[in-house]
């Protein structure tokens, strides 16, 4: 695969983090490339702090099987944070 250099650009409309799932608002500062290979081509959209924090764990690198790694990774952290606050085994809506 081969990718343009990222650059930190300025939303002029909104977008979702490919990492996180969440909204990159309007007007708001986000990391961008695009990536060419056999499957064509893709525009990859960031927040900065979840960009600097998939470096972190080398996420970039491989195949992707999950979609949002982020969002999975933080709601698990808050479902044991929940956890160890009320010292329940189950937090309601959360399966």
């Amino acid at each position: 695969m081969r990718a343009t250099d990222a650059r930190i650009v300025k939303a002029r409309k909104a977008h979702v983090c490919v990492l996180c799932g969440d909204a990159i608002d309007k007007d708001s500062a986000y990391k961008r490339w695009v990536c060419f290979d056999s499957d064509g081509v893709f525009t990859v959209k960031v927040h900065p702090d979840c960009d600097s924090e998939a470096r972190q764990y080398d996420w970039y690198f491989g195949e992707w099987a999950w979609d949002y790694p982020l969002r999975e990774e933080r709601q698990e952290q808050a479902y044991d944070a929940a956890q160890v606050r009320t010292g329940e085994t189950a937090h309601k809506g959360w399966s």
